[in-house]
């Protein structure tokens, strides 16, 4: 089951991107030449039909996705388990949303800031095309650990990040894939951390245990072009939190070194 949503969102992407390839090439696709021309009943017509161009510049995002698996592991302490805590990495899959506004450059070759040219379209030939993006990203999944004496320890665990995305994609027919990475900051919290007695007993601790941390991430994905200004996006992003260190006066969390996540999201995008 972990392996079909794993794979959903880009079958998703492929599939749609796939059918509207098909009938995008029944559609006339000839070049003009200075020798290309047909005579029909002693006239003379030139072919005008022009490859297909996408859009570049402005572009704005929404996706969602899950939280598939986490790396890492934190520590702990508080007033209502005696000893340390340990949270050892689990696979616990979780919700992710979010929004992007970034601006694409139709590359090296021509486009407004490289040689003055001012289209910003680009056609279905293969062409690299620099990028930068501006991030948005919330994800909830389930944080569990074991404490030494016995007591288990469970809570929601939310993170809010914004990121700076430096991006290189590369046009190739109606496919824009792409690979990059992001440098930004999160605030993560533990909401209501339930502490279990090896009886059963359950307090509850009463603040909600909180940092601000550093957040790296690497991302790889593909747009598949819909139409011109439109395109279906599948994206992979791992996604990792140094060092964070939630705390209150009654308990406190600590990662070792980081947390990590990956992250699998799909979703649409308008190109300006």
């Amino acid at each position: 089951m972990k392996a079909f949503l794993a794979f959903l969102p880009l079958a998703v992407v492929f599939g749609l991107g796939t059918a509207t390839l098909a009938l995008a090439d029944t559609e006339p696709r000839v070049y003009t030449t200075d020798q290309t021309q047909t005579t029909v009943q002693n006239t003379a017509y030139r072919v005008t039909a022009a490859p297909r161009a996408y859009a570049t510049g402005v572009e704005v995002a929404v996706f969602g996705g899950v939280d598939l698996a986490q790396e890492g592991n934190m520590t702990g302490h508080g007033a209502a388990f005696p000893g340390s805590l340990s949270f050892d990495p689990s696979d616990r899959i979780g919700g992710v949303f979010g929004a992007k506004l970034g601006y694409t450059w139709p590359g090296w070759r021509k486009g407004p800031g490289f040689d003055g040219d001012t289209t910003r379209q680009v056609d279905d030939h293969f062409t690299l095309l620099p990028s930068i993006e501006y991030e948005f990203l919330y994800l909830n999944r389930e944080l569990d650990g074991q404490a030494a004496g016995g007591e288990r320890v469970d809570t929601d665990f939310t993170a809010s990040v914004f990121s700076v995305n430096p991006i290189l994609r590369a046009q190739y027919y109606m496919f824009r894939p792409y690979v990059g990475f992001g440098v930004g900051g999160a605030y993560l919290e533990a909401h209501g951390p339930e502490f279990v007695s090896p009886g059963g007993v359950v307090s509850r601790n009463s603040g909600t245990p909180d940092d601000i941390a550093l957040a790296l991430q690497a991302i790889a994905g593909t747009d598949v072009f819909i139409t011109k200004h439109i395109s279906l996006f599948g994206e992979y992003k791992f996604l990792n939190f140094l060092d964070p260190n939630f705390s209150t006066p009654t308990v406190e969390f600590k990662a070792k070194d980081f947390i990590s996540e990956n992250l699998l999201t799909a979703g649409i995008r308008y190109h300006f």
